[in-house]
């Protein structure tokens, strides 16, 4: 079993949507992989509404999430971190965190925007989880 961290600012958007598209996607495919999420900036929220909405639509209930604070001891319990921005590379480097375990998947930040935006984000980290797969080694629902 593989596992990714998804990781934004504040776990409270774009990283706990990855998390819920990565599980739900792997249970859809037999895939090997575990998901979870944190943020850089996390202080314990729930998941923005707006969010919660747009999964939702997609058959996934993230009602319970709450934020949590990555700290680098974390890195250690995942074959990848998979962060949402250049930035968030950037500190995640800064705290030492090795830059072959990180991808950065390049996704805009949509807190504060409407529904519409948040379906847009949903749908481009939906489309770039590929690319979280590839970098796991998962090919046709196995470890390579």
């Amino acid at each position: 079993m593989k596992r990714v961290l998804f990781v934004c600012t504040g776990n409270s958007c774009r990283s706990p949507m990855a998390e819920g598209l990565m599980e739900q996607r792997a249970k859809r495919e037999g895939l090997p992989i575990e998901a979870d999420s944190a943020g850089l900036s996390a202080f314990g929220g729930p998941i923005s509404d707006n969010a919660i909405t747009a999964l939702e639509e997609v058959g996934i209930d993230f009602h319970g999430h709450t934020s949590r604070q990555f700290y680098p001891v974390m890195a250690g319990n995942y074959d990848l971190i998979a962060v949402m921005s250049p930035m968030h590379e950037h500190y995640l480097r800064q705290m030492g965190i090795d830059k072959d375990k990180i991808l950065v998947m390049d996704v805009s930040d949509p807190y504060g925007e409407n529904l519409e935006t948040y379906r847009k984000i949903r749908d481009e980290i939906a489309d770039k989880l590929d690319l979280v797969i590839e970098r796991l080694g998962i090919s046709e629902g196995r470890a390579v």
